[in-house]
């Protein structure tokens, strides 16, 4: 994840409508949002509960994908994540608050999402292009 926050400058030459400071808003928010969901889930239950890779994963999406995509990124990640974890609970029969699966995944199908077919999607609920 962090050489994927590393080569965002090479993306900003490959994608021209993405400057160099939301590259580096992107990089701060995204990892700076989980982090403080990590954090404040430190502080509630003294215990982690998520990993730094989510972390560094995300400030990657931001880097490459600008700051705009933290938001949309994170909807459709929680949305699919949430789904695919209620179904995985209820064939898995291990219904419980504790039940554990990796973000990770969901970050980078919701980064793809909001890649390909983000301005669609907004266009769809907000009703104008972006």
């Amino acid at each position: 994840s962090l050489g994927l926050i590393c080569s965002a400058p090479l993306w900003m030459v490959l994608h021209p409508e993405l400057t160099w400071q939301s590259s580096v808003i992107g990089i701060l928010a995204g990892g700076g949002i989980l982090y403080a969901v990590a954090w404040l889930y430190w502080i509630v239950r003294k215990q982690a509960g998520m990993g730094m890779g989510d972390v560094k994963l995300l400030a990657g999406i931001g880097g490459w994908l600008g700051y705009q995509a933290i938001f949309p990124t994170v909807f459709y990640s929680s949305v699919f994540g949430s789904f695919a974890g209620m179904v995985i609970m209820v064939f898995s029969r291990k219904a419980s608050m504790r039940f554990e699966i990796p973000f990770g995944p969901f970050l980078a199908v919701g980064a793809l999402i909001h890649l390909f077919y983000g301005s669609y999607l907004i266009e769809l609920v907000v009703g104008r292009s972006w």
